[in-house]
């Protein structure tokens, strides 16, 4: 290939493309102008009340509460249009398993999915990746959301995102960015402190990047 397209050419067309990428990457941020918009000004809800469209959920409680079956039920709703748990607008989901086996998963998901009076061996898009942080798996989760035109995304849980302590806003906010990056519309499980049932573990930071924060108690 050097015959018809030498070094020295590609050398000048890398550093030419390379001269106009920081233009396009900051003409792509640019203040337009908005028009308000009535038909938006009420939120529209994936599944009410724990699901906002284009938002985050944050859903919190205690170990052994219950929160993975809960968060796996509402996933089944969202992804088949079940009303079981609330009003619900169908879309694609993925669900991102951090913390048990992927047999483990199976068996939950087959109770699910009976207690909703589906049938047991009813299959959910997942990511099953027990040990790995969900900063490592930005990529695949981004490629699975893609491929599988999804737009809600489940994540048990922030507490093996790879985030540090979960406390300092350094900390926190990158997670939530990612997130918001990864998906339109999300939902996250995150633990409680020791000494308390009524707030995320970790900063305010956490409370103050969801849209949607749910108490979960047995």
């Amino acid at each position: 290939i050097k015959k018809v397209y030498p070094d020295a050419f590609l050398r000048f067309h890398l550093d030419y493309v390379c001269s106009h990428c920081w233009d396009t990457l900051v003409g792509d941020s640019l203040a337009i102008d908005v028009e308000g918009n009535s038909d938006l000004a009420i939120p529209k809800m994936v599944l009410s009340p724990f699901i906002v469209s284009g938002g985050g959920t944050i859903a919190f409680g205690p170990p052994k509460s219950g929160k993975s079956y809960v968060q796996l039920a509402i996933a089944v709703c969202v992804m088949y249009g079940q009303n079981r748990l609330g009003p619900v607008t169908q879309q694609n989901v993925i669900l991102v398993n951090l913390e048990r086996s992927p047999e483990s998963v199976q068996g939950r998901l087959a109770q699910v999915n009976k207690a909703l009076g589906l049938k047991a061996n009813l299959s959910l898009p997942i990511i099953n990746r027990r040990g790995w942080p969900l900063v490592s798996l930005a990529d695949s989760i981004e490629r699975s959301m893609t491929k599988r035109q999804a737009t809600v995304l489940f994540v048990d849980s922030l507490s093996r995102g790879g985030f540090g302590d979960m406390i300092g806003a350094d900390k926190i906010n990158p997670g939530l960015d990612m997130l918001n990056r990864l998906a339109p519309t999300w939902h996250a499980l995150a633990h409680t402190p020791r000494a308390s049932t009524e707030h995320v573990y970790g900063g305010v930071f956490w409370d103050a990047g969801a849209d949607i924060l749910v108490q979960q108690l047995s």
